[in-house]
């Protein structure tokens, strides 16, 4: 409890720091501190798209944990899986559709894309018994399709490059407003109430699904759960962000690494983690290259790729 307290006083001072950092610096330039007001709109910008990259980062890491525990597979989140991909595929359809069916059909689309993957992966691994290797490649093959149906829809469609920046395609914070920050919200409020209330049942997930139905819960039935709440989360995110990858492979493992591998510790510990590495890789994305912005999606590909392959590396070494 001690060194739950201490790694929390640390982390929320953390992720204040990183905060102040990102409305401070941006690839316009930074703003000084007297013009820190709400008519400043610049600064209202940057506090939107804070807050934004704040619960877009608890969303994704809380996912990450979630996936992780009902497959019992240390090495998925929602981009390997091809759940994100699968999400901005949807997007980008539903966007193509709006003038008949109106912008609800951007989240729709996105839903149903994303919904898709998962169902995939989901008859993929019973059939392969949820083996780790065999789960990677199937995400990584519906990911792989995924993009390159949405590579195509871009250079075909001039008005997807009118809408959407190809950045978008990478994932980016570019976009954020007052709706991505309410997306964003909405979408880490429904994870974290999801696993508030079901986190005893996941917990008994991490001992098989025998043990699991014999303290009365229903696996089949809780992966039909997650897979519902994951696809309306992550949908609406890429819907502003794009596929933002491994930060839900990352955050839990440092959780891990450092707290413990109970899942309620974890996902506190997620909390806390997850905003710091996304508003850092945010802050950098855009001062890097200033005035033009780097996708973040990049910045997490090119931290998550490493960890991925060293996870990867012990799993098939069966440490």
């Amino acid at each position: 409890m001690i060194k739950l307290k201490f790694f929390s006083f640390v982390f929320f001072f953390t992720i204040l720091v990183s905060s102040l950092l990102s409305l401070y610096l941006g690839s316009s330039g930074s703003i000084a501190f007297d013009e820190w007001k709400w008519e400043n709109v610049i600064f209202q910008i940057r506090m939107y798209r804070t807050l934004t990259v704040i619960f877009t980062s608890e969303t994704l890491a809380i996912i990450g944990l979630i996936l992780q525990t009902i497959f019992s597979n240390p090495l998925v989140d929602s981009s390997i899986l091809g759940i994100s991909s699968g999400s901005s595929l949807g997007a980008v359809i539903g966007l193509l559709l709006v003038s008949r069916m109106g912008y609800s059909a951007i989240f729709i689309f996105s839903f149903i894309f994303s919904l898709l993957a998962f169902i995939v992966i989901l008859f993929l691994s019973k059939i392969t018994g949820y083996k780790t290797i065999s789960m990677v490649l199937s995400g990584v093959i519906i990911s792989t399709l995924f993009n390159s149906f949405l590579y195509l829809l871009f250079m075909t469609n001039t008005i997807l490059t009118r809408v959407h920046s190809v950045s978008w395609m990478f994932g980016t914070f570019e976009f954020s407003n007052s709706s991505s920050f309410y997306a964003s919200f909405i979408s880490f409020l429904i994870v974290f109430v999801f696993l508030y209330v079901k986190g005893p049942r996941l917990r008994q997930l991490l001992y098989g699904d025998d043990f699991a139905i014999a303290r009365g819960a229903d696996p089949k039935n809780l992966r039909r759960e997650v897979l519902i709440v994951t696809s309306i989360s992550i949908s609406l995110i890429s819907v502003y962000e794009g596929p933002i990858g491994f930060i839900g492979l990352i955050v839990p493992h440092i959780a891990r690494m450092m707290l413990g591998g109970d899942i309620s510790v974890a996902s506190l510990g997620s909390l806390f983690i997850s905003p710091v590495i996304l508003l850092l890789s945010d802050v950098v994305a855009r001062v890097l290259l200033a005035p033009s912005e780097i996708p973040i999606g990049i910045i997490t590909s090119l931290i998550g790729a490493p960890f991925f392959l060293m996870l990867l590396v012990k799993s098939y070494r069966g440490e």
